[in-house]
């Protein structure tokens, strides 16, 4: 593997890292709170299972691609769970990275 290719898969693997950590940290203060604890500026979601629900459907298709066993690449991974996610699950994956210091552009297509 390049070593452009080898930095590329490191981000995604960062990337995919942030997001399940940050999905499992928000599932559980929106389920503590039984609201919506405020993710998205300007954007509040009513129903808070909802949301809940799209956190852990994004969040479940990424640790796949982290597996030493696998064939499918975490750049692979990260693509498969932006190209299923709805709007708000898409910003949401934006500026979780975006917070982080990743850029989304240089991942997914």
């Amino acid at each position: 593997m390049r070593r452009r290719e080898r930095r590329g898969e490191e981000l995604a693997t960062r990337a995919n890292v942030v997001l399940i950590q940050c999905a499992l940290a928000s599932i559980r203060t929106t389920a503590y709170l039984r609201r919506d604890p405020g993710l998205f500026s300007g954007v509040v979601v009513d129903d808070y299972h909802e949301l809940i629900r799209s956190l852990a459907d994004t969040a479940a298709s990424l640790p796949g691609s982290l597996r030493a066993d696998t064939r499918q690449t975490p750049a692979e991974g990260l693509q498969y769970a932006w190209d299923s996610s709805n709007e708000l699950m898409r910003r949401w994956i934006r500026e979780t990275l975006a917070s982080e210091g990743i850029l989304l552009d240089d991942l997914v297509s």
